[in-house]
């Protein structure tokens, strides 16, 4: 089956909210269930999915902070 970016993020939001799990774990869920290499769906990570993941990334210590506007003052 082809996906488009659309159906990709649709699919992922529904393992998301259905497994109560975090975006990158659906994606490597869905992958599997597809036998797709991961690498293989980077052009279908769209801007929201790609924000998601990366705070994702940030709260769990994996990627640097951004500092706070506040953090100026």
């Amino acid at each position: 089956m082809l996906y488009t970016q659309e159906k990709f993020q649709t699919d992922i939001l529904g393992l998301v909210t259905k497994h109560n799990i975090p975006y990158m774990e659906a994606i490597v869920m869905l992958c599997t269930e597809k036998s797709v290499d991961v690498e293989d769906i980077m052009g279908l990570i769209t801007p929201f999915l790609k924000d998601k993941l990366f705070v994702e990334g940030q709260r769990a210590g994996m990627l640097k902070r951004e500092p706070s506007v506040l953090e100026h003052f």
